[in-house]
């Protein structure tokens, strides 16, 4: 197996039902992960971060309570997250809120100076053409970073890998990858080398019996919301208000270079900004 980059594993935060479990690190809870979304025509990149989990994670499981490592190795912070400070997505098992270089609209903004945090920029996002383009099909290599109740970390929050293939950890990214040396067929246009974010794990799959009725039989296969529905989450009204409010911010504070007013300002103190930069992972 590859080795695994450290800042996919610090795109992962964990998932708790009260601030008080959070704190105490309880073996409950669940997963959610950071994604960015690049802010364009600004003198400086700029990115708006998305926690994403899974809508039953936060409704059903009641785990909205947001814990986060730190850079100094100093307790984790803990965001007292309400279940409606989280954005469900309206059909699938999904559900989002903006974390940080956006406006707050639940309180919290992170920040890679203070967080010990990444995110996977959605430039890594697997759709219907990466499948077609790269002849993805059953049996291809995949894993995914999330929460392991057993073995979670007893100060800061520990993610766990969990490899396998396409054939949980609800809540966790789930990545797909090829490389020269993993192939056991001829891939449509040579095309062997690939890795994008596949979706989101929302758990396992159960057998149905002989009429098509839901069984309690494990089949230990793990299903994943894919990349396309966060996307869908990205175009709902509420999400697209923050980013557009969130860009014009971005590039109201770092305006193009050529800007006049850049030009203008050129040599006088910049305002200071509550956009901070932010860490990413480039597959």
């Amino acid at each position: 197996m590859p080795a695994i980059s450290p800042s996919q594993i610090d795109s992962v935060v964990f998932l708790y039902t009260t601030v008080d479990a959070a704190k105490q690190h309880a073996r409950s809870g669940g997963t959610a992960f950071l994604i960015g979304l690049p802010v364009h025509g600004t003198s400086e990149e700029r990115w708006i971060v998305f926690a994403v989990s899974c809508r039953h994670v936060v409704w059903e499981t009641a785990c909205p309570v947001m814990r986060v490592n730190r850079r100094d190795g100093g307790e984790p912070d803990v965001f007292d997250l309400d279940q409606n400070d989280w954005i469900p997505h309206p059909t699938d098992d999904l559900a989002i809120i903006p974390v940080a270089g956006a406006v707050s609209v639940s309180g919290v903004e992170l920040s890679s100076v203070i967080h010990k945090i990444s995110y996977v920029p959605c430039d890594n996002f697997v759709d219907e053409a990466f499948l077609r383009n790269h002849d993805v099909s059953p049996g291809e290599d995949a894993y995914m970073i999330g929460r392991f109740l057993n073995w979670q970390g007893k100060e800061e929050g520990q993610p766990a890998l969990r490899f396998g293939n396409l054939s949980g950890f609800s809540g966790s990214p789930v990545f797909i990858y090829g490389t020269a040396f993993n192939q056991l067929k001829e891939r449509f246009g040579g095309r062997h080398i690939f890795f994008g974010l596949l979706g989101v794990n929302w758990g396992y799959i159960y057998e149905r019996d002989i009429d098509g009725n839901g069984t309690t039989e494990n089949t230990w296969l793990n299903g994943v919301v894919p990349t396309w529905k966060i996307r869908e989450l990205l175009e709902m009204p509420k999400i697209k208000s923050v980013i557009a409010e969130s860009e014009a911010t971005a590039r109201r504070l770092f305006p193009p270079k050529d800007d006049p007013a850049t030009v203008a300002a050129e040599g006088s103190e910049r305002p200071a900004t509550p956009i901070e930069g932010h860490d990413q992972h480039k597959g």
